[in-house]
C-alpha cells in the first residue's frame, strides 16, 4: 500500500470519510491491479510455449522488440513506446490524487477540475 494509500487516507478528516477514501482506493487500484494480473498470466503462458510455430514466432517478436528503440530507456520527455510503459511508467500517486481531488472536491461542494 505504501504512499499510495498514504494519499488516500491523508485526505479522511473524519471516521465515514476513511471509508470513503478506502473505497477510492480500492475503486482506483482494482482495474489496474486486475489488468496486470491479467498481463502477467497472459506473459505466463506466452513464455512457456512448446518448441512449436508459434514459439518460434514469438522468440522473432521479442528480438524485434530487443534490437529495436523500444529496448532503450528514454531521455527525459521522450515518450516511451515500450509495450510495458503502462506498467512501468505508471505514476501511481499522482493519479491518485486526480481522482481524490475529483471525489473530495465533488463532497465538498467545489467543482472538480477538468484535465
Amino acid at each position: 500500500m505504501g504512499q499510495f494509500s498514504l494519499s488516500c487516507l491523508s485526505r479522511a478528516k473524519t471516521a465515514d470519510e476513511i471509508t470513503k477514501a478506502m473505497r477510492v482506493y480500492e475503486a482506483i487500484r482494482k482495474p489496474r491491479a486486475v489488468k496486470l494480473k491479467n498481463a502477467s498470466e497472459e506473459s505466463g503462458v506466452e513464455k512457456h510455449y512448446p518448441d512449436s510455430k508459434k514459439q518460434r514466432e514469438r522468440d522473432a517478436q521479442m528480438k524485434m522488440v530487443i534490437d529495436t528503440h523500444l529496448a532503450e530507456i528514454p531521455k527525459r520527455g521522450e515518450k516511451n513506446s515500450h509495450p510495458c510503459v503502462w506498467i512501468m511508467g505508471h505514476d501511481a500517486v499522482g493519479y491518485a490524487n486526480i481522482e481524490l481531488d475529483r471525489v473530495f472536491r465533488k463532497k465538498n461542494g467545489v467543482a472538480p477540475e477538468r484535465p
